[in-house]
């Protein structure tokens, strides 16, 4: 033969037959593969979930080179078994071998984006032959591909990369079995021991199981196989029969290229005197698409199977076995591997896997199927590629992209449906088709229910007079459920009963008169008390403070819920007024004779006292004015600027515009001007604006030069805009004349500061501070009143003189409740008493419905109780010292001021949380803070929790995601915010023998990038501690589908940190694994002093920079150590960008959270002893010194008021 063809042919003993023999199972997923999953069963689509060992690749149908060929970890197969630090992988081959393409697989932290690898190759003479016509491709962000065009055989292989590595696994490709169930024929048949035997893929080597191929006393007998298509070649594989195979000797194999059937390409003949069980003919690569095996002197020719290893020739642009697949690749100009389908780009958008054509799951699109689909997609379905909603929207009107919501009166997909036509406005949720609130006289979700014939009003909550008539004489008495005239009339002796008013006698006689006939034993008593009250009136009208035709003075004893109060009437009142006072907007009160001041030092105990039926009646008898005019608001050209319906503006308080006839600009907007408690003009109360009012609601903020606005909506809330955005999300945005800049933000967890600057061609430019609060449901209330709170004296902090803008979205319930807060902190500062009552009745006066349900309501009076023991505990970095010195002083009481602001902090949380908290679990258990940290040799009785007293509130615990009734979503954790972000910290216990799966289920779902314990000796005999750490550096440990491999670590003063690697199995998408970094902190001491804390708490700090994830702080009952540890690290930030602090503030933000947090008075003056070593350690704070050893003088005690930020004097500006 000719040069050209001649191809070297090497026959060889088959030294990797115990590989190929392990895997036997054979499955039919399709016509042309082989099943080589590792548990020898193979999907239809042959992608197997992990490939048996010595195979890898598209459907494991690649066999692998460099299986156990050293004893480097790379070779094992194990993708999760890497080599740190290497730069370089170098394997030797069982043999020598021609090869096409190899495969490297790095640990998942690793980035090969910019890599650059080169391999090389050692020949048969050890000559060292570099790769040639080399290409890379993607396979995923950690697996790279490399083609390699090698026209020699080789004994080794070296890759080099450039940047130190942690390299996992090599994989080189001896080819594919290109002939399994391909066409075979041979010269003739013996039974059933056809030509396609030898292709089925069984290589049983008993002639008698009909698996092998036997030719019938031939001449010259022959096998032939002809490939679908031409195939890349470089290896050969006979199996012999175990009988008679010396039969076999002297065979000839030839292979053609379809071209030319007459010139083999490669032709190699045994020249063995003795059979071989099997034989490899291994020879450099060649392209052939037919293979014949002859004998030239036996008579039988026999083959039990027969392999050919390669891959497919295909055009450009095309993959696969037969080069029946296009390339699907990001960059769609570029060649895929005819291999895999891999691409150097990656894989076009919509698709993931090795060869780019698994489709990405529901619910996910994108490149590398990262992306999920908008929740605007009605059902989570979206297309693979662009996202687009491919089953149209939910809750939104423009599918496929669903950007534009529904309006207030549909919803659900595409919205399409009409909200119930009893839903109040008919306005739903755009969701769920859910009424918001009902009309008058409907009640349940969907507002179906009629009110029964007991009730009627607002969602029922009225009870019929008491005077109407019930029916069948029973005490029921019955009315219409629109507007409760009752329904049988009125009882004897009484008219007007209806509408839920007073009944009015038919004898003649008011109530009152009825009233004070009943009580006549009691007349005189009355009578002392008018007198008293007369000479009041009369002291207060020479004042000029009557200004209303009613008012409520109150007669104190010394316990707020025994003082009395008398409505006083004036002479020139209607009849009707005696009767009982109606609004316009249909809501009653009756005059009654209760208390509705309260002393400030009492308002604690009056809400102990007190429960929500109590908050909720008095809030239904708040009344509204009588006889106000709306008719601006209600007007024609004036309606359509209403966010809501039945919410405008009444015309005595209302803010005016500048009128523009040339521009259309009129005066009206929804916004009125709320009086302060000290009656100024102080507030301006309007709805969020809609987009039909944006360029008014620029304009008055222009014209009333408006300083500070505060904003307590959302711009979408539930899936239902709230308010439009008025100004840019960077840089700057015109609305009609002005134009607004934004020139700073700054990102608080529950609230967001804006610097904004307004514009206006010929005028000095405008300067106003945006304050918005992200942190409060629409009609409902915060969580917490602490984080409000800490808003509200961020507010108060910055004065001004201009009215204060408060707007939600309708400007009522939300910014009600703010403005009422602000007012009760001024009276309480002003006069030692509380009046929330009067409070919210004055605000009505200048706006409807402010404060719109009784939650808020009687959040007013919590968020009271907050603000009136933060008042004036502010204080700027420099005086911290003379704050401490403060609080060690003795009070007239014989205790310290430190004793009284802590027992006032802890009074108030427990109040709170008896209120509202409902903890996840009810089992009973003491909390002992003395022995915390020692070691308990019997493990707890509840497997979830070390202390059964320190449990988790429902509405902060930290949520797992649920598995099953043994891994199900709780743990003892809590979530706190941190100064930045909202439940970025988390408090928890050391885990338990059985929560160390929880823990790292926590760690992974919450991205934990820093975990700080205090576990002061680990490997201790305490029992209830399990072993959730590897122990020592380069060490793993295996929780659930998890893996925590301990790396470098350094040690301090009192700590020791570890970087660690969390690998875990991806339950989506594929079968790859994912992971990511954390930092283990551990506490060493299991004493801290304030020196000690303050040093630990600096090196937690220092992991600011790297930490974006979430925070863990544990201890053992994951309060006492972990709590003071999150405390401190909370005010440290707050010190370093207020340069001031609130302690009182920050704990009861905490310990309304975790209320074992900081659980003695020790603790808490730990807290300020550590924040004045900090602030002493930070040059920055101190511009001058005032720290020194003279005890506290009086006159210094006398002052001390004054170096607090929300001071009286701030609010008042």
């Amino acid at each position: 033969m000719s040069g050209e063809k001649k191809r070297q042919c090497c026959i060889k003993v088959f030294f990797m037959a115990a590989i190929l023999s392990s895997v036997n199972g054979v499955s039919d997923f399709e016509a042309s593969y082989i099943c080589h999953c590792a548990d020898q069963t193979c999907p239809e689509d042959g992608h197997c979930s992990k490939c048996a060992s010595g195979w890898f690749g598209p459907a494991c149908q690649y066999e692998n080179l460099a299986r156990d060929n050293s004893s480097q970890r790379v070779t094992d197969e194990d993708d999760e078994s890497c080599e740190d630090g290497r730069k370089s992988v170098e394997v030797a081959l069982n043999g020598n071998y021609s090869f096409t393409w190899l495969r490297l697989v790095f640990q998942q932290n690793e980035t090969l984006t910019d890599e650059v690898f080169s391999v090389a190759f050692k020949d048969t003479s050890q000559q060292t032959v570099d790769c040639s016509k080399s290409q890379m491709f993607r396979v995923d962000d950690w697996t790279r591909d490399i083609f390699c065009d090698i026209t020699d055989m080789v004994q080794s292989v070296t890759i080099n990369w450039q940047r130190e590595k942690s390299v996992c696994s090599l994989y080189i490709s001896g080819g594919r079995n290109v002939a399994i169930k391909q066409q075979a024929v041979q010269s003739s048949d013996y039974g059933q021991n056809v030509a396609s035997n030898a292709v089925n893929g069984d290589r049983e080597k008993n002639i008698d199981a009909n698996s092998c191929t036997h030719t019938n006393k031939d001449l010259n007998p022959s096998w032939t196989l002809t490939l679908k298509s031409k195939k890349s070649v470089n290896r050969y594989v006979i199996v012999n029969r175990d009988s008679n195979s010396d039969r076999l000797i002297g065979f000839t194999l030839q292979s053609y290229d379809m071209m030319d059937q007459y010139q083999p390409v490669f032709v190699c003949t045994d020249r063995s005197d003795q059979a071989k069980p099997e034989y490899t003919i291994v020879s450099t690569t060649h392209t052939i698409q037919i293979v014949k095996i002859s004998l030239a002197v036996q008579e039988f020719l026999t083959l039990c199977e027969v392999e050919v290893f390669g891959d497919s020739v295909c055009e450009s642009g095309m993959y696969g076995r037969e080069c029946e697949n296009t390339c699907n690749c990001e960059n769609t100009t570029e060649s895929c591997f005819v291999a895999t389908g891999g691409c150097p780009s990656g894989c076009a958008a919509g698709f993931y896997g090795e060869d780019c054509y698994v489709e990405c799951p529901t619910g996910r699109w994108g490149v590398d199927c990262l992306r999920s689909c908008s929740d605007s997609c009605y059902n989570n379905v979206c297309n693979s590629t662009n996202g687009d909603c491919l089953e149209g929207c939910m809750a939104f009107t423009d599918p496929p992209k669903c950007h534009n919501p529904c309006g207030t009166n549909s919803y659900g997909h595409n919205c399409s449906f009409n909200c119930p036509l009893n839903c109040y406005n008919n306005e739903c949720n755009t969701l769920t088709g859910l009424c918001e609130s009902c009309i008058l006289g409907y009640q349940g979700p969907g507002c179906e229910s009629v009110c029964n014939t007991t009730s009627w009003g607002p969602a029922c909550n009225n009870n019929c007079n008491v005077h109407c008539i019930a029916m069948n004489d029973t005490a029921q008495a019955l009315c219409h459920h629109v507007t409760g005239v009752c329904t049988l009339g009125c009882m004897a002796g009484y008219d007007d009963c209806g509408n839920g008013g007073l009944a009015k006698s038919t004898t003649g006689l008011s109530d009152e008169t009825l009233l004070i006939v009943i009580i006549v034993p009691a007349a005189v008593v009355l009578l002392l008390v008018i007198f008293i009250i007369a000479g009041a009136i009369f002291l207060r009208r020479r004042r000029g403070n009557l200004k209303r035709h009613m008012d409520t003075v109150t007669i104190h004893s010394n316990d707020a819920s025994t003082s009395t109060t008398v409505i006083i009437k004036d002479q020139t009142l209607t009849e009707s007024t005696t009767e009982g006072v109606k609004t316009s907007h249909e809501t009653y009160y009756n005059a009654t004779v209760e208390t509705t001041s309260i002393s400030v030092k009492n308002l604690n105990s009056f809400m102990r006292s007190h429960d929500q039926m109590y908050f909720a009646d008095q809030f239904n008898r708040i009344p509204d004015p009588k006889d106000v005019s709306m008719e601006n608001g209600y007007s024609e050209e004036n309606k359509k600027k209403n966010r809501y319906k039945n919410i405008c503006t009444y015309d005595h308080s209302r803010v005016h515009l500048e009128i523009n006839t040339d521009k259309n600009e009129g005066s009206y907007i929804n916004a009125s001007y709320v009086a302060s408690y000290n009656k100024n003009e102080k507030f301006i109360a309007s709805q969020g604006p809609n987009e039909l009012i944006l360029n008014d609601f620029l304009r008055m903020l222009w014209e009333q030069n408006v300083e500070k606005v505060v904003m307590l909506t959302n711009l979408i809330e539930e899936g239902k805009a709230k308010c439009e955005k008025y100004w840019p999300e960077e840089d700057e945005t015109v609305f009609g004349d002005i134009k607004v800049r934004l020139t700073t933000t700054d990102v608080y967890a529950d609230y967001t500061i804006r610097q904004l600057e307004l514009v206006k061609k010929g005028k000095p430019s405008q300067h106003l501070t945006q304050f918005h609060f992200t942190s409060w449901p629409d009609k409902g209330v915060p969580t917490s009143p602490w984080g409000l709170v800490g808003f509200e004296q961020k507010v108060a902090s910055c004065p001004t003189t201009r009215p204060i803008l408060v707007h939600c979205s309708a400007g009522v319930g939300r910014t009600g409740t703010f403005i009422a807060l602000q007012n009760v902190i001024k009276q309480a500062e002003q006069t030692g008493e509380v009046d929330f009552f009067n409070t919210v009745a004055k605000l009505r006066e200048d706006r409807i419905f402010m404060i719109q349900t009784p939650e808020q309501y009687e959040f007013l009076h919590k968020a009271t109780q907050v603000a009136l023991i933060c008042l004036k505990t502010t204080v700027k970095a420099s005086d911290i010292s003379i704050r401490i010195r403060f609080l060690e002083s003795t009070s007239l009481t014989g205790r310290t001021e430190m004793n009284t602001e802590y027992e006032a902090i802890s009074s108030v949380i427990e109040d709170i949380n008896n209120r509202n908290i409902e903890f996840y679990d009810s089992d009973d258990g003491d909390f002992h803070d003395g022995n915390v940290y020692q070691n308990n040799t019997v493990a707890a009785p509840d497997t979830k929790n070390r202390h059964p007293s320190v449990k988790p509130a429902k509405t902060n615990r930290v949520r797992l995601m649920y598995v099953s009734q043994e891994r199900g979503s709780y743990i003892n954790a809590v979530l706190i915010p941190s100064f930045r972000k909202q439940s970025q910290q988390i408090l928890t216990q050391l885990p338990m023998p059985t929560t160390v799966g929880d823990f790292w289920r926590m760690v992974e779902q919450y991205r934990v990038s820093l975990i700080v314990s205090f576990d002061t000796s680990p490997g201790s005999t305490d029992q209830t501690i399990g072993r959730y750490m590897p122990e020592d550096p380069d060490h793993q440990i295996t929780i659930g589908n998890m893996e925590i491999r301990k790396n470098t670590g350094q040690r301090g003063g009192n700590w020791e940190d570890q970087k660690l690697t969390i690998k875990t199995k991806s339950s989506h998408i594929s079968a790859h694994q994912e992971d990511f970094h954390a930092t283990h902190l551990r506490c060493t001491e299991p004493e801290l002093q304030p020196k000690d804390w303050l040093s630990f708490v600096k090196q937690v700090r220092s992991y600011n920079a790297e930490v974006d994830g979430s925070i863990v702080f544990m201890c053992r009952n994951g309060a006492t150590y972990s709590g003071i540890a999150c405390v401190l690290t909370n005010l440290m930030d707050r010190l370093d960008h207020d340069l001031c602090l609130s302690v009182p503030l920050v704990v009861g933000a905490v310990k309304s959270i975790r209320p074992q947090v900081i659980h003695t008075l020790d603790q808490y003056k730990t807290i300020y002893a550590v924040m004045k070593l900090y602030n002493e350690s930070s040059p920055v704070y101190n511009t001058y010194d005032l720290i020194n050893n003279k005890s506290l003088s009086k006159q210094s005690v006398e002052t001390a008021n004054g170096i607090y930020l929300n001071s009286a004097e701030a609010r008042s500006q």
